[in-house]
């Protein structure tokens, strides 16, 4: 007797869950899209420092 064997992916790599019930949350304003803007902040004002620099 052949033994069942679950494949977790597709033939393509894709990975497969058929029990998985996820909900995609698109919510606004949770603590991941703060730190998200904190760390965007942050980025675009040492980018701007390093376009004003200039060597002495």
């Amino acid at each position: 007797m052949t033994a069942y064997k679950v494949n977790d992916s597709n033939d393509d790599g894709t990975i497969v869950n058929p029990g998985a019930q996820y909900v995609r949350d698109d919510s606004v304003g949770d603590a991941a899209d703060e730190a998200n803007d904190l760390r965007f902040g942050e980025e675009e004002t040492l980018i701007r420092e390093q376009g004003h620099h200039k060597d002495a």
